[in-house]
């Protein structure tokens, strides 16, 4: 039997029915992400309170079983990333962040279009990993060790550990 040591790298994947109402949220005009200097993608700055009636049902569920209310989850900081052919947003990860919190999310407006890029996480563990161990490891849990794609279409939301 295989037993798994530490599970840090999950995600929660769920569906907002009424997407829709997303795309006429307030923008915030004098927002200004410094992360967005690697990328090329149009970033606009949301405000958080305005999301929180589409993202608590959703944590809630997230939250189901332990000991921590969605009550207790303040959301910080919201943005919206729109792409056009060609851009992208680089590799990152949120470790270190305490001011974002432990939690982070996305939440797509729209359905994937097969010749744009896709959302997906990366095993930033791989480095300790020899080639032996990437192999054994993909066989024994039949997942990729490099990076997960999650399939995503209009209205899905994803929650994930910072």
């Amino acid at each position: 039997m295989h037993n798994i040591l530490f599970p840090q790298e999950y995600f929660y994947h769920s569906n907002i029915e009424n997407v829709d109402e997303l795309k006429n949220l307030r923008i915030e005009n004098d927002y200004h992400a410094n992360w967005v200097e690697g990328c090329s993608v149009k970033v606009d700055g949301l405000y958080p309170s305005d999301l929180v009636v589409y993202i608590f049902p959703h944590l809630n569920e997230f939250l189901k079983g332990t000991s921590i209310s969605p009550i207790d989850v303040e959301l910080r900081d919201a943005w919206k990333n729109s792409y056009s052919k060609g851009d992208f947003q680089e590799t990152h990860e949120h470790m270190g962040m305490e001011y974002y919190g432990f939690l982070s999310g996305c939440i797509f407006l729209d359905d994937h279009e097969s010749d744009f890029g896709e959302f997906y996480f990366y095993n930033r563990n791989i480095i300790g990993l020899t080639p032996d161990q990437k192999k054994l490891t993909m066989e024994i849990f039949k997942t990729p060790y490099l990076s997960c794609v999650p399939t995503v279409k209009k209205g899905d939301i994803i929650i994930f550990p910072s």
